[in-house]
């Protein structure tokens, strides 16, 4: 809510009381609520805190972000890339999914519209998936030859048992 202290009728100027901070201000147009960028950006996170949409910071990135490099062993996100919740706000690597920005606000455009996303959103999906079963399959070579080993013992100390 803005409130406007005092006004000059001659049109120079005028106050009004910033929204976060209740400090007077004198903004260059009436469209201003805040004093400055800090108490814009601490408004936001108290509204989205009420709201539930808060997404907590490691560092000087959110969660999700820093979540989604560590699974995918990635330095940096593409620029210009968001990280989409899937099913909810859970920071979970299954529910986490990169897109370019411009489809990540094409996606909630088509969301709020009651619109199926899922062709939108399958191609990055299935990139996803891809390095899922890649990094399975690493792990099974990985430990392949170890399991080899203990069934080759297994089957020589029967051998020898039985002779």
């Amino acid at each position: 809510m803005k409130i406007i202290i005092s006004y000059s009728p001659s049109g120079e100027g005028f106050t009004l009381l910033c929204s976060h901070c209740n400090q007077d201000f004198s903004p260059k147009n009436r469209n201003k609520k805040y004093c400055c960028s800090t108490c814009k950006s601490k408004a936001k996170e108290i509204r989205r805190k009420a709201a539930g949409r808060f997404y907590p910071k490691t560092g000087n990135e959110y969660e999700h972000r820093y979540i989604y490099k560590m699974v995918f062993g990635l330095d940096s996100l593409p620029e210009k890339y968001d990280i989409h919740h899937l099913f909810g706000m859970s920071n979970e690597p299954f529910n986490l999914l990169a897109l370019p920005h411009h489809i990540h606000a094409k996606v909630h455009h088509m969301l709020r519209k009651g619109e199926d996303v899922t062709d939108t959103v399958a191609p990055f999906f299935a990139k996803r998936e891809a390095h899922f079963r890649q990094q399975s399959n690493l792990k099974k070579k990985h430990h392949s030859p170890y399991r080899n080993q203990a069934k080759n013992r297994k089957s020589q100390t029967v051998k020898k048992g039985r002779s």
